[in-house]
């Protein structure tokens, strides 16, 4: 286990200096960008290949749709229709686990995610 614990230090000790970086861009949108994507590529290169790493939008059985997520885990096994823009549209059925990358967090940010998750019972 300690291993485990140094090899996680080392990789948060390793993002740390690509975060700083993005503060350059100055735009938020675009620093927000580059931050979800080098959360993505972290993922892809760790979670076992029984998932694809994508950002898009969660539809339900009942045609609701989720807000678009940031980074969402799903099974490989699902279809997933995908878009040019990097955005794909994912079944409920098929979704694993979402994450919202966030540079500060507020109560009116955490607030905001629990309502588009629990929208979709997710």
């Amino acid at each position: 286990m300690k291993a485990l614990i140094e090899y996680c230090d080392g990789a948060v000790k390793a993002l740390n200096p690509q975060y700083v970086m993005s503060k350059v861009l100055g735009h938020s949108a675009t620093s927000g960008s580059v931050r979800e994507r080098l959360i993505q590529d972290f993922l892809i290169t760790h979670l076992p290949e029984m998932t694809n790493i994508v950002s898009g939008v969660i539809i339900d059985s009942e045609g609701s749709r989720s807000k678009q997520q940031d980074i969402l885990l799903m099974l490989k096994s699902m279809p997933r229709p995908p878009f040019a823009s990097g955005q794909d549209l994912i079944f409920q059925e098929g979704t694993v686990a979402t994450f919202e990358i966030k540079t500060g967090v507020t109560p009116a940010t955490l607030g905001n995610i629990a309502k588009t998750s629990k929208a979709l019972n997710i």
